[in-house]
């Protein structure tokens, strides 16, 4: 049985991996055989693959820790930095978070979505307004698959992207991963309101 952060009571970290898009199978394999084997009370899973170039691992700071001198001593890393977060995010020690996310969701309803939103978990659009719940659920402890869904808009000729939120981490990675692409980051709500002034004036253009 998975225990959860407050049932361990100890340290827990996550850490961004450099990698090579060619070792990214083998790292996702390589972190589930160095979990198997790692002492009751520790645990180490793969909390996103950002890029061709990055993936992310949480739990425990002593399996953490460990994985990323196995990863890189066997050269399926580069190099490992350690984030400062709150949290081991994305890993089955977030499942009480998850549990109450499950019970938030029972009185909301959804609507199926008139355009394609692509969930992390599975890296393809929802297909119907009942996955949604489960999926949003289930992406507080399952694996980002970031690198994946941005590859679904590639293969569909899509070359636009309008990242919003705080920081410029994601559209930096794109603009690494893409260099040619259009890239919008709108980290602030000026940005937001900015951008929307700009679309409807280029409306107002098309008319």
């Amino acid at each position: 049985m998975t225990k959860t952060v407050s049932q361990l009571k100890v340290k827990t970290a996550m850490s961004a991996l450099i990698v090579r898009q060619e070792n990214l199978a083998e790292i996702e394999e390589s972190i589930k055989g160095i979990n198997s084997s790692l002492p009751e009370g520790e645990l180490v899973e793969l909390a996103n693959v950002n890029s061709s170039f990055q993936a992310v691992i949480s739990g425990t700071s002593n399996a953490v820790d460990f994985a990323s001198g196995v990863l890189q001593s066997n050269h399926l890393a580069a190099r490992a930095l350690d984030l400062p977060v709150s949290a081991p995010f994305h890993c089955k020690l977030m499942q009480p978070a998850a549990d109450m996310m499950r019970a938030s969701l029972k009185n909301i309803k959804f609507n199926t979505p008139t355009i394609d939103v692509i969930t992390n978990v599975t890296a393809t659009p929802i297909k119907s307004s009942t996955e949604i719940p489960q999926l949003l659920e289930k992406q507080v402890t399952a694996t980002v698959q970031w690198q994946k869904s941005i590859k679904y808009c590639k293969e569909r000729d899509i070359n636009t992207f309008i990242v919003i939120g705080p920081a410029r981490v994601l559209a930096n990675l794109l603009r690494k991963e893409y260099p040619l692409d259009r890239i919008r980051p709108l980290t602030t709500v000026k940005d937001i309101q900015l951008h929307s002034e700009e679309l409807k004036i280029k409306q107002l253009n098309t008319l």
